[in-house]
């Protein structure tokens, strides 16, 4: 593993703590959670264009120990533990492959063994029959568009850090 030199650790530890802040934000807020979490997530990507994806790995995990240790509500740092705060790792490697439907493919099996991971921890919690309001495709269908949303969105993210913010910061 390569040395992390003193710009990439400051710069992990601000993403780390901002991180940190909104999944605490979580918390307090009552509405815009998934939002959050998502916004929470974004944040990898600036650690993979501005350092080496060994930070991001490292500000990843501390995020994750941190937020298990001070974020009170767990259940909503359950999905970014076990998704969308490392899927801009996955998403950077995915990407390198460089042929779009490819790459949808990986991104959409990376997501859908998330949630069949996910449904079968709930059952082994849950041991009772849950209601949900719409029928199961549905729910299946919607958790696709919702992640092919967030994951252009992602995208728009990098690129508008790319363009924009990576662009006037050099300056």
């Amino acid at each position: 593993m390569d040395k992390i030199n003193s710009r990439e650790l400051t710069l992990g530890a601000i993403i780390t703590v901002l991180s940190l802040l909104i999944l605490l934000l979580t918390s307090i807020l009552v509405t815009s959670k998934v939002f959050l979490v998502c916004l929470a997530s974004f944040l990898i990507s600036i650690l993979i264009i501005e350092t080496k994806v060994n930070t991001a790995v490292i500000s990843y995990v501390s995020t994750v120990i941190l937020s298990v240790i001070l974020v009170p509500n767990k259940l909503i740092v359950a999905p970014y533990v076990l998704f969308f705060g490392y899927y801009g790792i996955t998403k950077y490697y995915i990407e390198k492959i460089n042929k779009l439907s490819i790459e949808y493919i990986l991104k959409l099996l990376n997501f859908n063994i998330y949630v069949f991971l996910n449904y079968k921890l709930l059952t082994v919690f849950i041991k009772d029959n849950i209601k949900l309001p719409l029928t199961t495709g549905i729910i299946i269908i919607g958790l696709q568009v919702f992640f092919l949303v967030y994951d252009y969105v992602f995208s728009l993210f990098i690129s508008y850090y790319r363009q924009k913010i990576q662009r006037h910061l050099k300056r």
